[in-house]
């Protein structure tokens, strides 16, 4: 009854002062004067498509503007600042390619900080001289979510060592070693290639937590990971629209949804909630978010929600899968003959003023292909100096054969609604092009 409460005032405040919001509900005959005659099952749902066409008039402050805050997240003098000094500001193309910005005031940043303390990064001791270390490895040069969270932890508590995803290996991992971090953070990829390098002998480290984001451990990692560091990792589940939405157990493998501060659905392709153990869309309502208001905002994911609640006591609902959200490593050969990789996440995550859809398809062994749907052809250009950017700090410019071409389209993969972000190179069963 609380947390409907809290969905209530969250429609309210939306009605008022959200001019899309108003007009959407309106055009199905939803307003203020009959919204206790109003189910929540019958307001329409939201997507990040809606959300973002409809930017400058769905969010509650009229002075944020979309274009300007395009330019303020492609600038890399304002990584790590807010805009006008108030607005955190998270971007992410995600697994749909289709860029995204979410705002949040002070207040709002600060719940999601305070969650992150409290059910995902605590402190190791309770030694109040003894900080924290926090190890990630990452997209760094933007807006993204977990750089931006790990980043705000309080200062007196935690200390992070933040490592570029985009850098050579053999970079970091001194730099990782010397930090000796208690916690292990980045995405499964990310932990599986440090656990093969702790296991190889080149990484010497021992952290007390693994914890992963934007993708799911396969079995292969889960087993490599615990070999490799003595704890096996935990899944964390987020997004930038609702960060921190899920955490592994930590005594069984099973995801708990955080539904303290979201309102989740998982529904059919008619709308109607699924029972447990069948497959759903996660659609979610961030009750924090009043700026940018997130009501019944379809997610892009599909789960399936567990009939069994988790055997630890946890009370929460639990997720036993989410489809759809494993990523795939891109590796090439350097001029010196070693390996080297791009993450997905430098796709995820990549962004240009005026890019509006990317797909990397890594067509041979040392050839890439950028396929992008661009505002405007002189897109084309700041969109390559970036590739090759990632390319040049990843030791790889002077091997890899870099091509970026203009489509109309970019094709959905039709079991998952979304597009291939990443689609790697296999010489035995090569990928379309």
């Amino acid at each position: 009854m609380q947390q409907r409460g809290r969905v209530d005032d969250l429609i309210r405040h939306a009605i008022t002062n959200s001019f899309f919001y108003r007009n959407y509900y309106a055009s199905f005959g939803i307003t203020l004067e009959n919204l206790n005659q109003t189910l929540f099952s019958d307001l329409p749902l939201t997507d990040k498509e809606t959300i973002m066409i409809n930017f400058d008039q769905l969010v509650c402050d009229p002075t944020l503007k979309l274009d300007e805050l395009k330019t303020f997240i492609t600038d890399e003098n304002t990584f790590r600042k807010k805009f006008q000094g108030t607005y955190q500001i998270i971007h992410s193309s995600g697994s749909s390619g289709f860029t995204g910005i979410y705002a949040r005031d002070e207040q709002e940043w600060k719940s999601v900080i305070e969650s992150f303390e409290l059910y995902f990064i605590k402190k190791h001791s309770d030694n109040p001289l003894e900080k924290t270390r926090l190890g990630f490895l990452g997209p760094l040069r933007g807006h993204f979510p977990a750089v931006s969270v790990l980043s705000n932890l309080p200062k007196d508590k935690f200390e992070l060592l933040p490592l570029p995803i985009t850098a050579p290996l053999e970079e970091n991992l001194p730099l990782l070693e010397k930090f000796n971090p208690h916690y292990l953070l980045g995405s499964a990829n990310a932990s599986y290639i440090l656990a093969q390098e702790q296991l190889a002998g080149r990484l010497n480290i021992s952290p007390i937590m693994i914890i992963a984001g934007g993708e799911p451990h396969t079995i292969q990692m889960r087993k490599t990971v615990k070999e490799a560091f003595g704890h096996r990792p935990r899944n964390f589940y987020s997004a930038s629209e609702c960060l921190g939405l899920g955490i592994e157990c930590e005594e069984y493998e099973k995801m708990h949804l955080c539904n303290e501060n979201y309102y989740i659905e998982i529904l059919d392709e008619e709308g109607k909630p699924v029972v447990p153990g069948k497959r759903g869309r996660l659609v979610m309502t961030n009750l924090t978010n009043y700026t940018q208001p997130l009501i019944r905002y379809a997610l892009g994911d599909d789960v399936i929600l567990s009939p069994e609640s988790c055997p630890c006591g946890n009370p929460s609902p639990v997720l036993d899968h989410i489809l759809g959200r494993a990523g795939n490593m891109l590796w090439f050969k350097r001029a010196d003959g070693s390996r080297g990789y791009i993450h997905p996440f430098v796709f995820v995550d990549f962004y240009v003023k005026g890019l509006q859809k990317i797909q990397a398809v890594q067509t041979n062994q040392n050839s890439l292909l950028l396929k992008v749907m661009v505002e405007d052809s002189q897109v084309l250009k700041p969109v390559k100096e970036k590739m090759e950017g990632i390319l040049r700090e990843g030791k790889l410019l002077e091997t890899v054969a870099l091509c970026v071409k203009e489509v109309k389209h970019i094709a959905d993969n039709p079991t998952s609604g979304k597009h291939e972000l990443v689609i790697p190179w296999n010489k035995e069963n090569p990928k379309p092009v």
